[in-house]
């Protein structure tokens, strides 16, 4: 067996005590997704938050900013944003992705957002693809932080997680990324989705 199916196995046999922080990391390592340019499509969500909101120049925090696509995509866009991602390198990606493209817009913050303290308040609170990771006790106080956070006419964008796509149309989807494949699965007595690599 070569080294780096060992190193594949020693990786599953640790997942049961993976932190949210290891799986970005490894995440990224396989299929390199949050060390991306801007596309059209970050840009695009932007304007859709635009239409939704009525919003222009406004401030904006993202909640596990990730690669920091939206974020810089949003500062390009003339709004003043504050990014709070956990994983370091992802954090350096933001920096790197925003340098030439109005970096005087973007504040990013290397800390993991359930932990955070804000003095002043947002006109638009977003956290993409993640909100209803922890228990349910978690979820309640990140909603009451994001609410102390939101100025009185401000909105709030959380991408929350279905468990009926997992369970349903995503089930048993497998994406080839390089040299591995990714495969969706859905553990229904637990109900949690299974992502396999």
């Amino acid at each position: 067996m070569n080294n780096s199916l060992w190193e594949l196995l020693i990786i599953i046999c640790k997942i049961h005590t993976m932190t949210d922080q290891d799986f970005y990391r490894l995440q990224n390592q396989w299929s390199k997704i949050y060390f991306r340019d801007i596309s059209q499509g970050d840009l695009d969500r932007v304007l859709w938050i635009n239409r939704l909101t009525g919003m222009r120049g406004v401030r904006i925090l993202e909640l596990g900013a990730g690669g920091g696509q939206f974020s810089v995509a949003a500062c390009q866009l003339t709004h003043r944003v504050t990014a709070v991602e956990i994983e370091p390198e992802f954090v350096e990606h933001i920096r790197n992705l925003s340098k030439y493209r109005s970096p005087e817009n973007l504040t990013i913050i290397n800390t993991d957002f359930n932990s955070v303290e804000f003095e002043s308040v947002f006109d638009f609170i977003c956290y993409w693809d993640g909100f209803g990771i922890g228990s349910d006790s978690d979820q309640r106080r990140l909603l009451k932080k994001i609410s102390s956070w939101l100025t009185p006419d401000g909105s709030v964008f959380l991408e929350i997680f279905t468990p009926w796509f997992w369970a349903g149309k995503a089930a048993g989807v497998q994406i080839p990324m390089g040299e591995i494949v990714r495969e969706y699965g859905f553990d229904a007595e637990k109900c949690c989705l299974l992502d396999t690599w």
